[in-house]
Formats: structure tokens, C-alpha cells, sequence
């Protein structure tokens, strides 16, 4: 919004307040109960626009249960460049990064606690030991009671990775069989493909750290590093040169920096240039060259 803001011109034009507030007041007169409703309806208005910035999409879609009732789903869609979180009815909490979608019945948190993602959501999980908190995502179902944990699922991803934080939970297959339980520090990569899963210990910090608006990386390849910045920056990265996404990485990117520093940052470290286009109605295009 602020960038919208400052391209159309406003920030450059001196808007006198006074003289603007009394000209509504004018053409709100003579009926004063109209100020009252007035104000009414621009608080509706404020939660509905607010609800619209942290892109919420209700949608109504309904899935029969055996009993014969109707499941009526609401959905959670971000798009590229931003971060939403929601609160359930239980408490449970949800944290979804960019380019994600969340999907989940409307009474989710009380009678039902199960959720459809496509993406990657943190999860910091109210603890109920009669109902456990179940995520389908990528070829399997994550169980649990009460937990936090990562998931990162993105459909073009052949791998979906799940990292705990605290507590404890059981990864199942599609034939629900268990393919591992998760202690604290614990990732399990499940790749569809193959349909074949791998446990290993990790540093959690990286998996926490988008949340608060930073991508913290560890000797990663410009390769596996180019997803996540298309989707925080909702740009378009093209290699003319297949080397180009093996040179790594060690650092922190905060969200709120210009996405032309961090190409600076990248031009001055390895043998890589870059040109931009701008496309004004879908996402800019960065290409990277070798300088070599």
C-alpha cells in the first residue's frame, strides 16, 4: 500500500484535513443520524478492508461427512510477497507464508481439527489429548496433540519437509501407515516421487525465523534459495546458465529490504549480473547472467 501510495503521486500533495473533514460534514447534513451510521459503517468497513489486506478468502464450499451433514470450508489463500496468521476457536495458532493456502471446515478448533495445506504454514497447536490436530499436505498427514512445528509443502516441490520445534508428532502415509515420530530438532523430508521419507536433526531457527519477516539460510545454493525469493518478493528468476544456481550462500534477508539489494549483494559476492524488466500486470522479471 505504501508503495501504491508514493507511485500515484500523493505523498508530493498537501492535503488540508480541516477544510476536507468539514466538506464531509457538509454533504452528510442536515440528517445528524447519519453521522452516527456513518461512522458505523466505516468501522464494518475498516474490519472488512483490514480482512481484505491480510487476504482472507471465505469460501463456501461444502463436502459431505457420512452422516449425510454438510462440511461448509472456509479457505486462507496469501499470495506472493505477503505473510497472514489466524487464530482457531481452540486456540491453535497458524502462521502462513507467502504463496499459501490454508483450507479447513468452519467449526475447525471445536469439533473437527483437521486442515488441507498447500504451502508452508507454522503451526503452534493448542493441546487436546481426546482430539488430535491433524494437517494433510503433500502425500501425508501430520498428527498431533499439542505441538509446534513447520511445514513446507509448495505443490511445485517434489519434497515436502516437516521440522518440530517443541513437543512431539507422528507423520503418517497415505495407506496410514506411521512413518516416523518426531522428537524436538527433528526433520522428516517425504518426497512424493519416490514416495520415500528421510529423518535428520536441523537447526529450527530458519524454519521460524519468515514469521518475523527474515530468510535465514545455511550454505544453501542460489538454486534452492531462488523459490523462497520468488515467493517473498513475488518476482520471476530466470538462470541463462545452469552454474549460476550451484554458488552458496550463508546469511539473514529481512522481508522489508529492497529486493535490488539483495541482487546487489548477490552481483558483488560471486560472478553474477542481472537485469530487471518490469511488468506492470504480473510479477517483474529478474535475469541473471554469468560474468564468467
Amino acid at each position: 500500500l505504501k508503495n501504491i501510495y508514493v507511485l500515484a503521486g500523493e505523498s508530493r500533495k498537501e492535503i488540508d484535513l480541516a477544510s476536507e473533514y468539514q466538506a464531509l460534514r457538509k454533504r452528510m447534513e442536515p440528517a445528524a443520524g447519519r453521522i452516527v451510521v456513518f461512522r458505523r459503517i466505516m468501522q464494518y468497513a475498516a474490519v472488512a478492508f483490514i480482512a481484505a489486506l491480510a487476504t482472507w478468502w471465505w469460501g463456501g464450499r461444502e463436502k459431505a461427512e457420512p452422516s449425510g451433514f454438510l462440511l461448509t470450508y472456509n479457505e486462507i489463500i496469501v499470495p506472493k510477497g505477503q505473510i497472514s496468521e489466524y487464530v482457531f476457536a481452540d486456540g491453535t495458532h497458524v502462521w502462513l507464508n507467502s504463496d499459501s493456502r490454508l483450507r479447513f471446515p468452519v467449526n475447525a478448533g471445536l469439533t473437527n481439527r483437521e486442515v488441507n495445506l498447500e504451502g508452508e504454514a507454522y503451526f503452534d497447536v493448542a493441546r487436546n489429548e481426546k482430539k488430535p490436530f491433524i494437517v494433510h499436505t503433500g502425500g501425508i498427514d501430520i498428527h498431533v496433540l499439542g505441538t509446534s512445528f513447520n511445514v513446507q509443502s509448495y505443490p511445485d516441490m517434489d519434497q515436502t519437509e516437516t521440522t518440530l520445534v517443541e513437543g512431539s508428532l507422528e507423520i503418517h502415509n497415505q495407506n496410514r501407515e506411521v512413518l516416523a515420530t518426531l522428537n524436538p530438532g527433528e526433520q522428516l523430508t517425504y518426497t512424493r516421487s519416490s514416495q520415500s521419507a528421510a529423518l535428520n536433526k536441523v537447526d529450527t531457527n530458519p524454519y521460524q525465523a519468515w514469521r518475523d519477516g527474515k530468510l535465514i539460510f545455511r550454505d544453501k545454493s542460489l538454486g534452492e534459495i531462488a523459490g523462497n525469493l520468488e515467493r517473498w518478493y513475488n518476482v520471476t528468476l530466470v538462470f541463462t546458465d545452469e552454474k549460476i544456481k550451484n554458488y552458496r550462500f550463508t546469511g539473514t534477508i529481512l522481508k522489508y529490504k529492497p529486493f535490488d539489494q539483495i541482487l546487489q549483494a548477490i552481483r558483488l559476492t560471486t560472478p553474477i549480473r542481472y537485469q530487471i524488466r518490469v511488468l506492470p500486470e504480473s510479477s517483474n522479471v529478474v535475469t541473471l547472467y554469468s560474468r564468467e
